[in-house]
């Protein structure tokens, strides 16, 4: 099943000890750490971005919340998104597809091997989301209609997200006319409300560096933005529970980066004894497991 509903803020599913996060350059040189050492194929290869139907599924609705088609028939001039954080394009390459719109990648962990990032109508930009607390900015900054962040809001600095996203509007409401759908997409996950299969100290270090949503939805609307909107979209996963395992160990999320290779291996038999059952008086561990990822969809529009 597939389901887009309002999102409803409830008791957390785990009650945890508060965590503090800190924005230091320990924390930075991790975050750098974490994803310099993935390459674009390992990310490609990993449980959710290896899955076509769970990417098609992804990409149709950021189409639906933009108001794009396949075609590009959405407006007179071919519009141009701009995907923060959008890695090496894989998922930016799927957006703007034959012919739906342009692209404009911003990363700062962009590698020095640019052959996987070649074809489609991208343009890639190295540097960070700081760049926006700049009044003055590049050309690229006046070419984008559209903006997505996806999987990145929670390595906004939080003391700078309010003016990221001032200076974001900025931009749009040069760049673009008026328009009734959202022109600003931010996906993220819940802070606890989430379904995977995790430890407890993994849920703590999730949780501590997963801002709420009512915090970036005020900071939108402290930053000028209008019609800002939460949705969650669900998606039924079923994999196989050691290519999850596996995907922990490997960090595939900078949650995971917290953790020594000791301390994974130790939450990993964990996780896998939690599912062990007894069939017939013997112990069986599932070969797939099942769960529900959610998805936050906070949308907003640049002009009134």
């Amino acid at each position: 099943f597939l389901s887009t509903t309002t999102l409803i803020t409830s008791r957390p599913l785990y009650e945890l000890e508060p965590m503090t996060v800190i924005i230091d350059k320990e924390h930075d040189d991790l975050i750098q750490d974490h994803y310099t050492s993935h390459s674009v194929e390992s990310y490609e290869k990993s449980i959710f971005y290896s899955q076509p139907d769970y990417v098609n599924f992804v990409r149709d609705e950021v189409w639906q919340f933009f108001g794009i088609t396949a075609d590009g028939q959405q407006a007179e001039k071919k519009l141009t998104l701009l995907d923060v954080g959008g890695g090496t394009g894989t998922f930016t390459k799927k957006l703007t597809g034959e012919n739906a719109c342009k692209g404009i990648v911003l990363e700062p962990f962009l590698p020095e091997n640019t052959d996987c990032m070649k074809g489609g109508e991208l343009t890639f930009v190295k540097d960070g989301v700081e760049v926006f607390l700049d009044k003055e900015g590049d050309a690229w900054r006046k070419e984008f209609h559209l903006v997505l962040v996806k999987e990145a809001v929670h390595h906004f600095d939080p003391k700078q997200r309010k003016g990221v996203f001032e200076g974001i509007r900025t931009d749009l409401v040069e760049n673009c006319s008026p328009r009734t759908k959202p022109n600003f997409l931010i996906i993220t996950r819940p802070q606890y409300d989430y379904d995977y299969p995790l430890w407890e100290e993994a849920r703590r270090v999730w949780a501590a560096n997963q801002p709420p949503v009512e915090e970036i939805a005020d900071d939108l609307v402290q930053a000028g933005f209008c019609d800002v909107e939460c949705k969650t979209v669900t998606y039924p996963c079923n994999v196989v529970l050691e290519n999850w395992l596996d995907m922990i160990k490997s960090r595939m999320w900078s949650t995971f980066s917290h953790f020594s290779d000791e301390e994974l291996k130790i939450a990993c038999d964990q996780i896998r004894d939690g599912f062990r059952k007894n069939v017939d008086g013997v112990s069986v561990v599932p070969e797939r497991i099942q769960f529900e990822e959610r998805l936050i969809f906070i949308t907003a529009r640049s002009v009134q």
